[in-house]
């Protein structure tokens, strides 16, 4: 049995567009899928994000840390949220993602995930939680890796000794070709993992840190190797 992460990449616009029962009922289908994951065993952990527009994006801009705040530039989905899964093989987990609730608008990702663990009571104690996507941009997938490779190697001991960091769990994902993506309620494959165009941004993993404020996130964001070679996208848990 392998680990796969299942992100759901939502158009906010469209989202505003359904009535309040309706989306009530979206997301109890949501809490339905995940009791059923919890029964079969597939279950790993899963978390829905706080609207877009509350996200921060921190990277180097001419050596010195910028600050973006959401929605990003150019980008008209967003990282809605996700589910940890296990299964035996890809095949398997893009099966299981089939049957997750989503809009026509949404889009579906499966990738496996290389090393890494998250806890999946990390909504249950006090505080904020944050998580914080390493996202990179390279002019192909070789190059990519390569990144990723770099940046984990120079923050692979980022949070020993660092009284500000709380970390709760994270994964690294392995390279987008090695995984499937496709649009809510099709269940089509689409061809739009790489090659990368030269500006995309590609997710390569997931850390979660339980801080006071999403200030608090961007600060120690803004002091790690992760924003020296790629950037960070930050988005507090919904439930916390």
């Amino acid at each position: 049995m392998d680990d796969y992460l299942l992100m759901i990449f939502a158009n906010e616009a469209e989202w505003a567009k359904i009535p309040p029962e309706q989306l009530k009922t979206h997301i109890d289908r949501h809490s339905v899928f995940a009791e059923s994951l919890r029964a079969s065993g597939a279950h790993r952990a899963s978390e829905r994000f706080r609207q877009v527009n509350e996200g921060k994006r921190v990277r180097l801009n001419n050596g010195a840390a910028a600050v973006e705040s959401g929605p990003f530039a150019g980008e008209d989905r967003s990282l809605g949220g996700f589910y940890l899964l296990q299964a035996e093989g890809l095949d398997a987990a893009v099966g299981i993602a089939k049957e997750c609730p989503a809009l026509a608008s949404d889009v579906l990702e499966v990738r496996p995930v290389m090393k890494g663990a998250v806890d999946v009571a990390m909504t249950d104690k006090p505080g904020k939680v944050f998580a914080f996507a390493v996202l990179g941009s390279a002019p192909d997938e070789r190059a990519w890796v390569h990144l990723m490779d770099r940046i984990d190697a120079e923050t692979a001991d980022r949070f020993k000794g660092d009284a500000a960091a709380n970390p709760i769990g994270g994964v690294r994902l392995l390279e987008p070709s090695t995984g499937r993506r496709f649009k809510g309620g099709a269940g089509k494959p689409l061809i739009v993992d790489g090659p990368f165009a030269e500006s995309k941004e590609v997710i390569g993993g997931v850390c979660f840190m339980r801080l006071p404020s999403i200030d608090a996130a961007v600060e120690w964001a803004k002091g790690t190797p992760f924003v020296a070679h790629g950037a960070l996208e930050i988005r507090e848990l919904w439930r916390t």
